[in-house]
């Protein structure tokens, strides 16, 4: 079973913020997938990170 994932982007306004941004992002599951700079010297970055699959219900038989 492949994994279903979620996406968000980050944007960090200069480069030397990527790390602290990507650090506090990985604190909190995601992964980065890539990094992109922008113009005006900032970075955009790209993340994923597993989504749970949903709980099986149980059919409970009524007796």
């Amino acid at each position: 079973m492949s994994a279903n994932w979620e996406y968000s982007t980050r944007v960090a306004p200069t480069v030397e913020q990527v790390a602290a941004i990507l650090g506090a992002a990985g604190g909190n599951g995601w992964e980065l997938v890539t990094v992109f700079e922008k113009g005006g010297g900032g970075a955009i970055a790209f993340l994923k990170r597993p989504i749970a699959p949903p709980k099986r219900k149980r059919n409970k038989a009524k007796r």
